[in-house]
């Protein structure tokens, strides 16, 4: 049985660097995964301290790795292929 959290998943990104990532939230119109990958903040404020930020995935993807419960929920789901490909999940 897959993880909760799958449930969460409304949009599917493939990285740049072609790993898989479930995102909890739509995006607003004109926006995609790629612009918050690339994110220009040049840093972030955790606790009062500054650090640089990197590009990549936000705190709150869910990365979807081959594993069985990953498997289990993108069954029969349409996954993006290439690389900053996106795919908005159908509600359940």
């Amino acid at each position: 049985m897959y993880h909760p959290k799958f449930n969460k998943i409304r949009i599917l990104f493939r990285s740049p660097n072609l790993e898989l990532y479930g995102i909890p939230y739509e995006m607003r119109e004109g926006q995609s995964p790629k612009d918050l990958w690339e994110s220009k903040y040049p840093y972030i404020e955790i606790c009062g301290e500054k650090y640089p930020r990197i590009q990549g995935p936000q705190h709150d993807w869910i990365p979807l790795m081959m594993d069985d419960a990953g498997q289990e929920w993108l069954a029969g789901r349409p996954v993006p292929m290439n690389a900053c490909e996106w795919i908005k999940c159908e509600s359940e």
